[in-house]
């Protein structure tokens, strides 16, 4: 079944951006992890992503959020803080739209990199970024180190974490 979508800059019920997060992590089951100790992104900082225009929604024919991207600003970095979609709304396209509006943006601010961390272990989301350029990297830039004790303090495994990048300047 392939759905409609579009992608949105602005939506007024954050708290179900919450809920696609959550169901979204629970496909790490499949790879042996147990996201139901893992936090979420709160609200107050979904606010600020949607504030400060670092929050892309991509919303059905019923306006109803499917997915969401939202980015942190270390410049001359960008990094990719957040990448959910619906389990129910997986493989259409979703999360290539999200990562595009991403890529255009760092292109327009002319960044050097966009960064992102996920693990190594769950060969879909690995795959896409390779689709879009990104490279696995040992890069410990300081907004990379950031993530990392972020990730630490809010319990995600860091054993198979890896960091990405797409290089958008020589």
């Amino acid at each position: 079944m392939t759905i409609n979508f579009h992608i949105v800059k602005n939506i007024s019920n954050l708290a179900l951006l919450q809920n696609i997060e959550k169901r979204a992590a629970e496909q790490f089951k499949s790879v042996g992890y147990d996201s139901s100790n893992w936090s979420m992104i709160p609200l107050e900082s979904l606010k600020r992503y949607c504030d400060d225009q670092r929050l892309w929604v991509a919303v059905n024919d019923e306006h109803l959020p499917i997915g969401f991207a939202a980015i942190d600003i270390y410049n001359p970095y960008i990094h990719l803080e957040e990448l959910d979609v619906d389990p129910v709304f997986q493989q259409q396209g979703v999360a290539s739209a999200l990562l595009k509006e991403v890529i255009t943006l760092a292109q327009q601010l002319k960044v050097k990199a966009i960064t992102l961390r996920t693990f190594k272990t769950t060969a879909w989301s690995v795959q896409l970024y390779k689709k879009f350029g990104f490279k696995i990297t040992d890069e410990k830039s300081n907004h990379i180190l950031t993530m990392i004790n972020n990730e630490m303090s809010i319990g995600l495994p860091l054993a198979d974490r890896i960091t990405m990048i797409l290089r958008c300047l020589p």
